[in-house]
């Protein structure tokens, strides 16, 4: 399948889980009996994707796979929304793929409360560090950083380093709530929209806290919108999406390691492992 462009957008079917404050795909599950949750960013919900990898591990581990992924929001979002919270409390496995740090608050700027791909304001610390570059024409958090690494790659190391270590600290209380089993994902896009921030030791400590870590690279495709569905309007966003059969290859990658955990009798955690795209 080729680009799907200039039809009718693909439908999602949002929905509000019982206490929820957040949209989230759908169409809506009932959280109760043994389930897994999906929970993350944007690469969770899938957009442009008829069958992003949460509905696709559906068939693979044989259980209600609640796709708990929400667009333009981070760590602080998610974890704060009472559907997430009870999914942490009660899925049988949850598998984590984090969202980007830069996609957080920290001391060198403030993101929207909601929307936290979106820039709100520099700290005196940025402007400090950086009083060469004009924010004023800059709205979301991707283009900031881009244009910081752009400007000075040494001096936006000190932004990183901040931004690694907020990341961390939420991705830790996360996985701390998690009563059920836990699965890392950790997803690679080497020419993905934003600069690398984060460094192979920067992931060590948070996967030791889960159950297993399953990490996979994903290249763009070409074309870069291979099988999705999409509106005109909607192409610049849906290149920088994943694609169908990258969302397969995530939910093949992470089969084997929820099949194994789903498997183990008890509710305690069990130590961590880890695992590749076998593709």
């Amino acid at each position: 399948m080729g680009d799907a462009t200039g039809i009718e957008p693909l439908s999602y079917f949002p929905c509000r889980h019982a206490g929820s404050v957040q949209s989230f795909r759908g169409p809506g599950r009932e959280m109760s009996g043994r389930f897994v949750a999906a929970i993350g960013g944007a690469e969770t919900f899938g957009p442009f994707v008829p069958r992003p990898f949460p509905a696709l591990l559906e068939e693979r581990v044989g259980l209600p796979v609640i796709n708990l992924g929400l667009q333009q929001a981070g760590l602080p979002v998610i974890a704060g929304d009472p559907a997430v919270a009870h999914a942490l409390d009660a899925a049988a496995l949850c598998v984590v793929q984090p969202p980007p740090p830069h996609a957080l608050s920290n001391p060198f700027y403030r993101v929207h409360p909601r929307r936290n791909d979106r820039f709100l304001a520099a700290t005196d610390q940025l402007t400090r560090l950086f009083p060469e570059v004009d924010l004023v024409s800059v709205h979301f958090t991707g283009h900031l950083v881009r244009r910081l690494r752009d400007t000075d790659p040494q001096r936006f190391q000190i932004v990183a380093r901040a931004l690694r270590r907020a990341w961390q600290a939420e991705v830790s209380t996360l996985l701390a709530r998690a009563r059920g089993a836990t699965v890392l994902l950790w997803i690679d896009r080497p020419d993905g929209p934003t600069p690398q921030i984060l460094r192979p030791e920067d992931r060590v400590a948070l996967s030791r806290q889960a159950s297993a870590t399953v990490r996979l690279g994903i290249v763009a495709e070409n074309p870069p919108t291979r099988g999705m569905i999409f509106a005109a309007g909607d192409l610049v966003a849906a290149r920088q999406s994943l694609t169908p059969d990258a969302h397969a290859r995530i939910a093949k990658a992470l089969a084997p390691a929820m099949t194994e955990l789903l498997g183990e009798t008890g509710d305690e955690k069990t130590g961590p492992a880890t695992g590749t795209d076998p593709a």
